[in-house]
């Protein structure tokens, strides 16, 4: 479920990436949208979309039903 997550993830965190850079051009000029600013929202992006990976695997961790039988802790020696 996660590895399959990654696709949409991946789109949606670079269409936020393409709207930014609009954004910025529309707003700022084109100079604005180049060189740092690329560079730097390439790696926010990347921490974005590592964000939502990350919190969809603990959504997925507490919505995975518990194992039946004895725990491992319970067991005595």
């Amino acid at each position: 479920m996660l590895a399959l997550s990654a696709i949409p993830v991946a789109i949606a965190a670079n269409a936020f990436r393409v709207a930014g850079t609009g954004l910025a051009a529309h707003y700022y000029g084109a100079e604005a949208a180049e060189g740092f600013f690329h560079s730097f929202s390439g790696w926010l992006v990347f921490l974005v979309a590592f964000a939502m990976l990350f919190a969809l695997h603990r959504i997925l961790v507490c919505l995975k039903p518990a194992k039946k039988g004895i725990a491992a802790d319970s067991v005595a020696p």
